[in-house]
């Protein structure tokens, strides 16, 4: 083999182990050989050898029962990626006394790929809450803390994302219309927060405010979920308050020194 198809090789293997990687989630921590096989689509044996790479370089550990989970190199590699964005461990205080003052749970989203990943949760729950962790990933169109990422992009950055990732009626509530959701994100930008009614999950709402750093940028967006029936019209006001003034104050911290809205015309 020569050195260009040496080269290719050796690229063919690098994407298959990032598909590889890519097939652990927080849904779906641990996969089996065939399940693994079926998702990269690679044969068998091909695959095996591969994954006892990954697990000779700590990527990937082979259970007692022969699955696969992640190991302690790509958690390595996630926490690097966290130090990187500097505000979740910042805002880590701020997150906490957020939970503790609303009894709900409080949240940190940054935009990826279109989604928006959880990368700080705390949680304060009564009897009821809502459980989700760091990694999950959810659709920008029908929460909370999506609307607040998506405020702060041009119209036709959002309609390109809208495009990428769909607008699916999770529930009757959800807004599936491109015009429509434009027009919400006006209405995010002159208040400065985003509420999820119900839009991703019955039962469940969401307030939603956006972190900006020292040039004024959207770099994330903290929130507080919590049961319909708590999320009420009569407490709706002090969570809106309290989740703006967190935002606010983690917006500091990252040398924000503007006012509290976010930009109205797009």
């Amino acid at each position: 083999m020569g050195d260009e198809g040496v080269a290719n090789y050796q690229v063919r293997a690098l994407t298959r182990g990032l598909a590889v990687l890519s097939c652990f989630t927080p849904e779906a921590p641990r996969h089996g050989l065939p399940d693994l096989s079926q998702q990269v689509g690679v044969p068998k044996a091909t695959l095996y050898r591969l994954l006892e790479t990954l697990c000779a370089a700590e990527f990937l550990e082979q259970d007692p029962d022969g699955g696969y989970s992640l190991g302690i190199r790509a958690f390595d590699v996630g926490s690097a990626y966290l130090t990187k964005l500097d505000f979740p461990h910042s805002a880590h205080r701020a997150l906490e006394e957020l939970a503790a003052a609303c009894k709900e749970t409080a949240s940190l989203g940054v935009l990826s790929r279109g989604e928006v990943v959880y990368v700080g949760i705390e949680r304060a729950q009564r009897e009821i809450g809502i459980q989700s962790q760091v990694g999950t990933r959810h659709p920008t169109h029908c929460t909370a803390l999506g609307k607040v990422l998506l405020a702060d992009l041009a119209n036709d950055q959002v309609l390109q994302i809208l495009e990428g990732s769909g607008m699916s009626a999770l529930t009757e509530y959800t807004i599936t219309s491109a015009a429509t959701f434009l027009a919400e994100l006006a209405e995010v930008r002159l208040r400065g927060y985003a509420i999820d009614n119900e839009e991703r999950s019955y039962g469940v709402k969401c307030i939603a405010a956006p972190i900006r750093d020292a040039h004024g940028r959207v770099i994330g967006a903290i929130s507080v979920s919590g049961p319909a029936f708590r999320v009420s019209a009569e407490t709706l006001p002090l969570l809106i308050d309290s989740v703006t003034a967190a935002a606010a104050a983690i917006s500091r911290r990252q040398g924000y020194r503007g006012a509290a809205h976010m930009t109205d015309s797009r």
